[in-house]
Parts: structure tokens; sequence; C-alpha cells
């Protein structure tokens, strides 16, 4: 199947997607000598770590939902309560777990979209990306400044995405619709839980606190499965703009 651009038509600029596969195998040695980073290895631990979080927010939904229905006392001998209690209790650590990974990816990312502008000929003057505007390091931190967390770690993101660009490929590599609905999913999820937090102290009555749960759950599944997508979009996206560069 040819490549496609964004109005659906093939490309006749794309390369065969056979000597595309080729190219995206055979850049690591060149582009790794340039100062490429493919980082496979964070991105298959994003991918584990995240799914785990998404299976572990989709049974705790379905567990509290099972509650809020009053099912729970036609299931017997199984203990709901406790199941959903367990869940709560997995996810901060798997949540740890996989900032770590994904710290490392966006810090990676940045530094291989700055060798990519360096070896398209930017210098340092206007024809620079957005992306010399974060550093590395301010991929990660910026998570932890207050109210700019909510814009600041996007439109790093985004800068990173726009200086991966490849000139090649298919719509796939081009559309950016993956970053907004990733960030829209995370902060969903985020104010999701702040709120729900707030309405346990409340006198909300146990049904509709576990509503509440299932859908904070449900959201976190969104989110996980969403920041999947978007750290292997831009892998995906990194790598062919390598093999563009570095053939």
């Amino acid at each position: 199947m040819s490549e496609e651009n964004q109005s659906g038509h093939p490309d006749p600029y794309a390369p065969p997607e056979s000597e595309l596969e080729a190219s995206l195998e055979s850049v690591l040695p060149s582009a790794r000598r340039a100062g490429f980073a493919t980082h496979a290895l964070l991105v298959q631990a994003i991918t584990g770590l995240l799914g785990v979080q998404a299976i572990l927010h989709a049974i705790n939904a379905v567990v509290c939902l099972l509650l809020a229905s009053g099912m729970s006392e036609v299931a017997g001998a199984i203990e709901l309560v406790p199941v959903s209690r367990a869940l709560a209790g997995a996810q901060p650590f798997f949540y740890l777990m996989g900032i770590i990974p994904f710290a490392l990816f966006l810090y990676g990312a940045n530094k291989n979209a700055r060798q990519f502008e360096l070896a398209a000929g930017a210098s340092d003057d206007a024809e620079q990306g957005a992306v010399w505007s974060f550093s590395p390091g301010s991929m990660v931190w910026w998570y932890a400044v207050p109210f700019f967390n909510l814009v600041r770690p996007y439109q790093a993101v985004r800068a990173v995405w726009a200086s991966s660009a490849p000139e090649y490929g298919g719509v796939e590599f081009i559309r950016s619709d993956i970053l907004p609905a990733w960030w829209a999913a995370w902060l969903l999820a985020l104010v999701a839980s702040r709120g729900s937090a707030v309405l346990k102290e409340t006198r909300l009555n146990v049904a509709a606190r576990d509503v509440v749960i299932a859908v904070v759950s449900l959201l976190g599944v969104a989110s996980c499965l969403l920041a999947v997508r978007m750290v292997r979009a831009l892998y995906a996206r990194q790598r062919q703009r390598a093999a563009e560069l570095w053939p």
C-alpha cells in the first residue's frame, strides 16, 4: 500500500513502503553516530506499565459499577470492596513506575529533535524551531510547576513533535490529532482524580461515590491508552525523520 497525504490521495513523492521500512531498519548505525537515540526499550516499558495501569483502572471501574448497582449481593462470595481497595492501592505504585520511563523518553525525544534541526542546517537564529525554547530537562520539570503544568508540558511535546516532522511518510507521521487528545485526557483524569478526593470528604452516599470512582477510573483508562499512542507515534515519527537525515 502506498503512502497517503492528509487529503487521502497517494503521495507521489513518498518512497515505496519496502524501501521505507528498509531505511528505518538501516538508520541506526549512522543515526546513532550523529547523536540520535531510538529509545525502543523505553517505549516498550511505557507501553507495558501504562497498559497495566489501564487494565487496573478498567477492572476497578467494573467493580465500582457493580457495587453501585447493588450487584455485589448477587455476586455472593465475591468480596468486591476489598478488590476495589486493593486495585486502588496498586495504582500509585504502577503510576510512579511509569513516570520514570516516560520522563526519560521525553528527555531523549527533545535531544533527538535538536539533532534533527542541527542536521537539517538550522543555526542559532530564527531558523530554529520551537524545540529550542525547551531544554531536555524542562520536558520533565514543567510537570512540577503549579498552574504552568497545565499548559507548558503540552507545548514542550508539541515543539518536539514539530521539529521531528518527516518530509515523507503517510498520515500517521503527519497528523498531530493525538497530541490534543492525549493532553485533554490527561487533564480530565487529573481534574477528576482531584475532584473525587474532595467528594470523598462529603456526605455523598456510597453508591454515588462508587459511580464517581468508576468514572475517574474510565478516564484513567483513556489517559493511559492515549499516552501510549502518543509515545509510540512520536517514536515512529522520530525514526522516520532520522531515516531521512541519515540514510
